[in-house]
């Protein structure tokens, strides 16, 4: 009778603790549920905020920039009639396809362009903070990290979300990718369907972004440190396993970590496939082609150094003796370097291909098939120059095929790397628009009306702007209104600039120190073969990385070729910046907690042997 009493009362308690067990965990559940709801809600609060701030701006129009804003625009419009690009001329192909793809979808699905880019970018901080949660698991710490994200002044500023340019959508792409390929990483040892997601945000990411400029190549190494990265903790996770289908999730792991290459490269095809279909050519950019021949005339020692020039005037009539081809086109070139030459009567490096395509172009050469002929004649004629001892040849840079730098060369290129590094620290840097107006040649007024078709967005002229026919754009009628609508606007994203500028250059410096402590660390830690870190070292590394890359690009450009150290072509490298540091303080807040508590351990061991 004992007995059986002592085993219902055990068998009592034993349903109470349940019983409170399971009450303890709804009220967990219950917990994290609220928790979340309101994690959600403070993200969508930010995200349509920031949406009703910037919709009703008005874009920076610029008509006449043929090679550039005005390009994506009528490539778009092309797009939307069904004609591809539009019929063929020297810019048809001097750039990567994807931002007209872009600006002709949101026409389609009518979206306006200052909707659309914030939309995306807001899309893509979601996307991030998504990638990262696994070693940030702190949702107050993600929510400081998606604000710090959602509002970088670069996104809000004059030269790159207001102009009608592919850069606008660069820093959106640019965080998904590295995104993702994070979330890839820290999550490469998880079940496939928790894996493919991540991939294939990746692939589509990776290929839109690297068929939008020419200049995407600075992302790769990013690609090439994650993917080795990825693979070998899939091998270690291999040899670990000892699930009998282990080699066929391995193999499936391998397809999901190239998948993004194999995407864009399959982009790449495509677009091949329609310049064969449409222009003759299996070129995705002829800036390809002509890179060529600019490299060999690089490749030409100039009686005099310029900076920025290296195809000066002298060099020039030295190769139009030696190339009956190049003779050809040299009196089409000396009339288009009028239009370009700098103070000096020179033209620069940025500036110098575009003369040779036009001049090209006017010279009779206007199909892609007789534009790589004469480019290829050209060159071997250079070639056959400098081999029979009549032009004398120097050596040029590796990998970047440019005009080789002497040792001052490469000062430059140092002390441009640090004004590089500072300047996308220095928030100060970054103008937001304010009310600037649109300009445009008499006589471009029709280019007017396709930016404003293109984007929904509302342009601004200047007074008594007037179309062909001598009307003042209705626009005018309602300016003066329209603008004090928007004035709040403006108020509210100078005083977010403001406290952005403040913070920002702090929090960076707190960073790269953060990341030299985490990294000697980890160092340390791996002579011990301890791995403590390694994944969080990993990901901060592969992002400083790739903003050190495009810093690497812009500064050599500017030395070499044309000012480039502006927020246009490093607007990548601003909400990259920011991620990283403050990624990095939290990482060497995790390794500090983890000393505290590893010291508090071993003194209780201590007190406990006593």
């Amino acid at each position: 009778k004992e007995l059986y009493l002592e085993q219902k009362i055990k068998l009592v308690l034993r349903k109470n603790n349940k019983a409170k067990n399971k009450g303890k965990y709804m009220k967990l559940k219950n917990k994290k549920k609220i928790i979340c709801i309101f994690f959600v809600i403070v993200i969508l609060v930010l995200i349509i905020f920031k949406q009703n701030l910037l919709k009703n701006l008005p874009i920076y129009a610029i008509a006449g920039a043929v090679e550039d804003d005005e390009l994506m625009v009528s490539h778009a419009v092309s797009l939307l009639e069904g004609k591809y690009l539009g019929e063929y001329s020297y810019n048809t192909l001097i750039k990567n396809n994807f931002f007209p793809i872009f600006l002709a979808l949101i026409k389609l699905f009518n979206i306006s362009y200052l909707n659309s880019l914030t939309l995306l970018y807001s899309i893509a901080c979601i996307i991030f903070i998504l990638s990262i949660k696994k070693i940030i698991n702190k949702k107050s710490l993600l929510i400081l990290i998606f604000i710090l994200l959602l509002f970088n002044p670069i996104m809000f500023s004059h030269s790159v979300i207001q102009r009608v340019y592919r850069n606008a959508i660069i820093p959106s792409l640019s965080l998904i990718v590295i995104g993702t390929y994070i979330g890839l990483f820290l999550n490469i040892n998880s079940k496939i369907k928790d894996i493919i997601l991540f991939s294939i945000v990746a692939s589509i990411s990776l290929a839109c972004f690297y068929y939008t400029r020419e200049d995407s190549m600075w992302i790769i190494p990013y690609i090439i440190f994650m993917t080795i990265a990825m693979i070998i903790s899939a091998i270690i996770d291999l040899k670990k396993n000892r699930d009998k289908n282990k080699i066929s999730i391995f193999l499936s792991k391998l397809i999901i970590i190239v998948l993004p290459l194999i995407i864009t490269n399959f982009f790449g095809m495509f677009f091949s496939f329609m310049n064969f279909k449409y222009y003759g050519t299996k070129d995705i950019c002829m800036q390809n082609m002509y890179s060529k021949l600019l490299n060999k005339m690089y490749s030409i020692k100039p009686d005099i150094k310029v900076p920025r020039v290296s195809n000066t005037k002298e060099k020039l009539k030295r190769i139009e003796k030696v190339s009956p081809s190049f003779a050809e086109i040299k009196p089409e070139l000396d009339k288009i370097m009028k239009s370009f030459e700098n103070k000096n009567g020179e033209v620069e490096n940025g500036l110098f291909m575009w003369t040779v395509i036009t001049a090209i172009f006017n010279t009779g050469y206007d199909t892609p098939i007789k534009q790589q002929e004469i480019v290829d004649r050209i060159s071997n004629e250079i070639q056959k120059a400098i081999d029979d001892g009549l032009l004398e040849e120097q050596q040029i840079m590796p990998i970047l095929n440019c005009e080789m730098l002497d040792i001052e060369g490469f000062k430059q290129w140092f002390y441009a790397i640090i004004k590089t590094f500072l300047y996308i620290g220095n928030y100060n840097n970054i103008n937001i628009m304010n009310n600037e107006k649109s300009t445009f040649w008499p006589g471009l007024d029709v280019n007017m009306e396709k930016f404003k078709y293109i984007t929904s967005n509302r342009v601004l002229f200047e007074e008594g702007t007037k179309d062909i026919n001598g009307n003042l754009l209705y626009e005018l009628t309602t300016q003066d209104q329209y603008i004090k609508s928007i004035e709040i606007n403006y108020k509210i994203l100078e005083i977010i600039h403001r406290i952005y500028t403040n913070i920002a250059i702090f929090i960076e410096t707190i960073g790269i120190f953060s990341y030299i402590i985490i990294t000697v660390f980890v160092i340390i830690n791996i002579i011990k073969k301890k791995f403590l870190m390694i994944k969080e070292w990993i990901c901060i590394s592969g992002i400083i990385g790739a903003i050190f890359t495009l810093i690497l690009g812009v500064s050599y450009v500017d030395i070499t070729q044309t000012n480039a150290i502006v927020p246009l072509y490093l607007s990548a490298a601003y909400p990259l910046f920011i991620t990283f540091s403050i990624m990095c303080i939290i990482t060497l807040t995790k390794i500090i907690v983890l000393k505290i508590k590893t010291k508090e351990n071993i003194n209780e061991e201590n007190c406990n042997n006593r």
